[in-house]
């Protein structure tokens, strides 16, 4: 029992001193001070900005992704040759690279739905 009660105080104070030394950074980042504050890394604003940047990145490289998916199955069908397992397994990966490009694009295109149905709504964003 002394063993654990020695490791809970030892956390403590490990703690306190962390927190401690980290304080004079964090009210250096506090903003508006000048030279001391955090760059935004990700330039973005709002929940919104940060889904569409989100969103952007996952299509840009999802798209290449299915190409290649898309060449792949090819590949495979190809290289069946008649036999009946083979082209089984390249029926396969064709149909799920569609399922996955479908859901990217649906995906894409239910966010561009809701984005166009909150601007008539009267919101002031960009649905680009």
């Amino acid at each position: 029992m002394k063993n654990k009660n020695y490791n809970c105080k030892k956390f403590y104070w490990s703690t306190l001193a962390l927190a401690l030394s980290l304080l004079p950074h964090l009210t250096l980042a506090a903003p508006g001070t000048g030279a001391g504050t955090i760059p935004n890394p990700i330039n973005q604003t709002s929940i919104l900005g940060l889904l569409k940047g989100v969103l952007k990145v996952v299509l840009e490289i999802s798209i290449p992704v299915a190409a290649l998916g898309l060449v792949f199955s090819g590949f495979l069908f190809v290289k069946a040759r008649g036999n009946e397992q083979e082209l089984t397994k390249a029926k396969s990966v064709f149909f799920w690279v569609i399922v996955g490009t479908a859901v990217i694009l649906g995906a894409w295109v239910l966010t561009q739905g809701i984005c166009q149905t909150v601007v008539k709504l009267g919101a002031q964003i960009n649905c680009q």
